[in-house]
């Protein structure tokens, strides 16, 4: 018997803190990053919203994080100088 639905919006550091009891993973929203291991450690995956990749096994994954998209563009005139452009 699968549990209630649990929406997650920050990183979890342990999955199994949580009691999940659904068997799969469903990316609502955003790009996320799945962990096989605690702690944000071991093999990582790359889930994103609309993509067949999106829906995966629980068990497989035993912490997350959000991936933050920030657009940089660096303009770098030396070495060590050079500024930093965020839009």
């Amino acid at each position: 018997m699968e549990g209630i639905p649990i929406c997650i919006q920050s990183a979890v550091a342990n999955l199994e803190e949580l009691e999940v009891k659904s068997p799969y993973l469903t990316v609502k929203s955003g790009t996320w990053l799945a962990y096989s291991e605690l702690n944000y450690k071991g093999e990582v995956m790359v889930l994103e919203e609309d993509h067949m990749s999106s829906e995966i096994s629980a068990a497989n994954v035993k912490s997350l994080h959000p991936l933050k998209m920030v657009r940089k563009l660096l303009l770098n005139d030396g070495p060590l100088h050079g500024f930093c452009l965020l839009f």
